[in-house]
């Protein structure tokens, strides 16, 4: 939103004169309420740190030509025909070369898991305007006890399940590199994950808060599961795309590391050549691609988006004891995590998950979406493997070179909770940024 009337720009300039960045970010943190105490409290006006620069949302347009459409990757029998196999790992390679993102479907993670770890999330306390909470789930796990029991179980399900689901990614990016299907895996990059959920409250006044801070993904690639606001955009050819929330679907982002495709990986070498070449194209041309038929199954799916609700739903009590800005823990919980750096704070809350190499421990968890989380880690991470391979084999790579790597031995679970706005014009995107 440009902001040409002479009365605003004197208007902004005095504010900033009299703005105390430092002390109303502290204030902000110590109250450990998150974005969410400030919905829940009716504010009619947000606090100064979760507006949003302007160029943040004005360089590229938002494209509603259909010309532009996000790879839908179907992962339906990727581990049995060889020849689906192939065409799913060309998917893949075309969606990571020419996008960098995709959404995949018959991914083989439960329905009930992906809506129950949105719910799980959710009941747990929830800047941008976001609140966030941080779990490292792999490859060593946190204790049950660690995690909030408003979603301990179904985070510990739903990492599981992510986890698998990364393996299988992890071979389809291999294959779509070139590479043998264990390539990526041997290399160790699906070991790890962590689990990022991330709670956007509503908004008092959202065209100050629009879009998040500009960043990347400093991973190889994340597993992305959407609640149903929708509102995701990915940036392809200087226009902003809208990202359909597909129920059931998982959307993948490739990091800083990679970039891949899926569908029928497993079955017909022929099959997976295409994949791999899809993936490829994917890569190169937009960075972002969707999969489909990735192995993880709905009831995870849902579980996981349900588990992650419920965390961000609970009590703020409870949520409170997963509150830290010390990012050493495995399960870490706030809004923002770099609230103090960041040039504005995303409209948001956060949990973020060290799922693999080292999982936290079930009792580490929140016990309202534990489950769900490990289960959804342990499919991601399979998928993560797939598409390793996937993208070993696109760059022309054995399947198993990044995974010998070490390139599928992390797994971090971010999960976003976005609460309405009061002011959506105030906080419109995320703060600019790359996955590294």
């Amino acid at each position: 939103m440009a902001v040409t009337s002479t009365d605003e720009e004197v208007s902004r300039s005095t504010m900033e004169s009299n703005y105390d960045r430092v002390s109303e970010l502290k204030a902000f943190d110590e109250t450990k309420a998150g974005v969410k105490g400030l919905a829940d409290a009716g504010i009619d006006k947000i606090p100064r740190i979760f507006y949003q620069p302007p160029d943040n949302y004005n360089n590229a347009p938002v494209s509603g030509d259909t010309q532009f459409s996000l790879p839908v990757i179907d992962l339906e029998g990727v581990s049995k025909d060889p020849i689906q196999r192939k065409e799913i790992v060309e998917r893949v390679g075309n969606a990571s070369e020419k996008w960098g993102f995709f959404q995949v479907i018959n991914h083989g993670i439960p329905v009930n898991v992906l809506e129950d770890m949105k719910a799980g999330v959710l009941s747990v306390p929830a800047a941008n305007w976001r609140d966030t909470m941080y779990c490292i789930m792999a490859p060593n796990p946190p204790s049950p006890k660690d995690l909030p029991v408003a979603c301990r179980d179904i985070m510990l399900e739903y990492s599981k399940q992510v986890m698998e689901l990364g393996y299988l990614l992890v071979e389809l990016l291999s294959e779509a590199l070139g590479l043998n299907s264990n390539h990526l895996k041997d290399m160790g990059c699906a070991e790890g994950m962590i689990l990022l959920s991330h709670y956007y409250p509503a908004c008092p006044q959202p065209e100050l808060t629009m879009g998040a801070t500009k960043h990347a993904d400093n991973d190889f690639f994340t597993v992305l599961l959407q609640g149903h606001i929708g509102g995701l955009q990915v940036l392809h050819q200087n226009h902003w795309i809208d990202v359909p929330s597909i129920p059931e679907a998982l959307v993948i982002n490739i990091g800083d590391l990679l970039q891949a495709n899926l569908e029928g990986v497993d079955k017909d070498p022929a099959q997976r050549k295409e994949i791999v070449e899809r993936v490829r194209n994917a890569l190169e041309k937009w960075g972002f691609f969707q999969v489909i038929n990735r192995g993880i199954s709905v009831s995870v799916l849902e579980e996981m988006e349900d588990g992650t609700s419920r965390f961000y739903e609970q009590d703020n009590k409870v949520k409170k004891e997963f509150y830290t800005r010390d990012h050493s823990r495995r399960v870490v919980y706030n809004a923002n995590f770099d609230l103090y750096t960041s040039p504005a704070a995303n409209w948001r809350d956060t949990m973020c998950c060290f799922m693999a190499p080292n999982p936290p421990k079930p009792e580490e968890m929140p016990a309202i979406c534990r489950d769900i989380m490990f289960e959804y880690s342990k499919q991601v991470m399979e998928l993560g493997h797939l598409m390793f391979e996937i993208l070993s084999e696109a760059l022309g790579l054995k399947p198993n070179h990044l995974k010998d790597m070490g390139c599928a031995g992390g797994l971090i679970l971010l999960s976003h909770y976005y609460l309405p706005c009061p002011q959506p014009e105030l906080t419109i995107g995320i703060t600019k940024h790359f996955f590294f």
